[in-house]
């Protein structure tokens, strides 16, 4: 009995990946040939679980994990022997990026009223990092039921404004994880 099991989840597929569920389900391809499995579940990246029978399933549910790498580590045992310990890791983050207020730096024509804005932002994430930006754009002429159209771009993002125009702009920060974080400013 030499070879690791094969481990996977499909609330959590990709070990590279970061995920938003702190709620990770862990399968593992079961083998009629051994007694049970021996597991440990933790932050370190090598451990060894003891030769002791912690479950005849195929399956092991956690919840409420708080943020960062998580490992399952897992061995089968058949008869007192024990085969090669499988490692898997979890990325979990569900903590959105750092709050941010974006900032509007008017360009102005050469005669001598505002044709543009540049709105630049910028904030940081611990866990999984940045993985894009969105500008949405609402008109506040508009009734309140329109919904600005997000545009994924980078800082600056340049406004178009229209002599007396009044706009909310919405800076949406998404993280590697999924989680978003809001920010806005208000053009004239």
């Amino acid at each position: 009995m030499s070879d690791g099991i094969k481990v996977y989840s499909e609330t959590h597929p990709f070990q590279d990946e970061w995920y938003r569920s702190s709620n990770p389900v862990i399968l593992w391809e079961a083998n009629g040939a051994v007694d049970g499995y021996s597991y440990e579940f933790d932050n370190k990246p090598n451990t060894i679980p003891d030769n002791t029978i912690d479950t005849k399933e195929n399956i092991k549910s956690f919840e409420k994990l708080s943020d960062g790498l998580w490992y399952f580590h897992i061995k089968p045992i058949s008869s007192k022997i024990a085969g090669n310990t499988t490692h898997f890791v979890l990325r979990i983050d569900t903590t959105p990026p750092a709050e941010f207020k974006p900032e509007s730096n008017y360009v102005l024509a050469a005669v001598g009223f505002v044709e543009r804005t540049l709105i630049t932002f910028f904030t940081t994430d611990n866990l999984s990092g940045i993985d894009h930006y969105e500008v949405g754009i609402i008109d506040k002429s508009q009734p309140v039921t329109v919904s600005p159209v997000f545009v994924q771009t980078e800082s600056p993002y340049q406004v178009p404004i229209k002599s007396g125009s009044n706009l909310h702009v919405i800076v949406r920060v998404i993280d590697k994880a999924g989680n978003i974080r809001d920010s806005s400013i208000d053009v004239k």
